[in-house]
């Protein structure tokens, strides 16, 4: 570990150049693995709970929530000086974990409603002031954007029993009980353009038209995420690509956020070697175009060590090798095109004289 914490973080590099760098984080692990605490707080500064704010895992029964994950989070990123991404209030095709049955299984919309209304008055309540920008709504679209039967917005219990307004709702609740937090909605396969980022333009435009507290718009930022290549570049957009997609949201006077950036190798051709280098250029980009845009605040990667599978890996049942840091927290290629990115992006301020490449 002193070779990973005797170097500059990437933090340092980040708040040079005017950036927040965060990582997603398992919160069972803080406390039991050393190594992962630290390069974590040393590495970042921000932290996202990979699912202890999730509703399954916080709320697994109507009357009863679990904080523990969440606290040890939180209690986390005070004692490290980072900032918290609360993650999510509102999913309706959560996956890891699911929702709880008895979200499912709400027949009536009022029942639903109030079970919203109290799940996030608690949930913000307990951290208002703690968590400073929240992902409300998770994941509101179709897959691909396609218009379905539900005009692009994903089919699930929240939109079926409380309709389209359901998310401008779950901004307004979360903004009354925690008028300083800053508010998001977010979504994958967006930072192309195509039919899914025009969907989601016209959710985000739609959200600011009736006065939804909408303060920013989270990117996802899986890339390479399926083992097959899909139809065009829906999960590898070019560098020129994502920079236009993030000017373009922020021009609505919005933050704009690259959320859950990692990216996967399975598709690359070549021998190791190859592939990681191949990943390396591709975070590279992703950090150039972000640090290009002044709206964009922050950048946080889903996880930073392949010691622990995603939940893609865990799906497919074979390592895509996705994340910075290698399964010993060796920093990977990858982490040296994220660090260079950051470097340059800190010299264009006048602060270039930070770490070493």
């Amino acid at each position: 570990m002193t070779e990973t914490t005797s170097r500059t973080g990437l933090r340092e590099l980040a708040a040079a150049a005017g950036l927040s760098i965060g990582s997603a984080a398992h919160h069972d692990l803080l406390a039991s693995d050393p190594d992962y605490a630290r390069v974590l707080a040393h590495e970042f500064d921000s932290i996202t709970p990979y699912t202890a704010m999730k509703w399954g895992v916080l709320h697994p029964e109507p009357d009863r929530y679990d904080f523990s994950g969440g606290d040890a989070i939180v209690e986390f990123a005070t004692a490290n000086q980072m900032r918290i991404r609360g993650h999510t209030l509102v999913w309706g095709g959560a996956t890891d974990p699911p929702n709880p049955a008895y979200i499912a299984g709400v027949t009536s919309e009022a029942e639903l409603r109030e079970a919203v209304e109290s799940h996030i008055a608690t949930v913000v309540g307990r951290w208002a002031g703690r968590i400073d920008r929240w992902d409300v709504v998770n994941e509101p679209l179709t897959v691909l954007g396609d218009p379905g039967r539900s005009d692009g917005l994903r089919e699930n219990v929240f939109l079926d029993r409380l309709g389209a307004g359901h998310i401008a709702d779950a901004l307004r609740l979360a903004h009354e009980v925690d008028p300083g937090a800053r508010l998001f909605v977010n979504d994958f396969f967006v930072l192309a353009s195509g039919p899914k980022q025009e969907r989601y333009f016209r959710l985000v435009h739609d959200l600011l038209d009736v006065g939804a507290p909408l303060h920013g718009v989270g990117f996802q930022g899986h890339l390479c995420f399926l083992p097959a290549a899909p139809p065009g570049a829906i999960d590898l957009p070019s560098e020129d690509a994502i920079a236009t997609t993030l000017g373009r949201f922020a021009e609505l006077g919005l933050d704009v956020e690259i959320t859950e950036l990692n990216v996967h190798t399975w598709r690359f051709d070549g021998d190791r070697g190859a592939r990681l280098a191949k990943q390396r250029e591709i975070y590279r980009r992703a950090l150039r175009a972000a640090t290009s845009v002044p709206r964009c605040r922050a950048v946080t990667v889903w996880l930073f060590t392949d010691r622990h599978p995603t939940s893609m890996e865990r799906f497919v049942g074979r390592s895509g090798e996705p994340l910075l840091f290698d399964a010993d927290y060796r920093p990977k290629p990858a982490y040296f095109g994220v660090r260079e990115a950051l470097l340059l992006a800190a010299q264009r301020t006048g602060a270039g004289g930070l770490g070493s490449l």
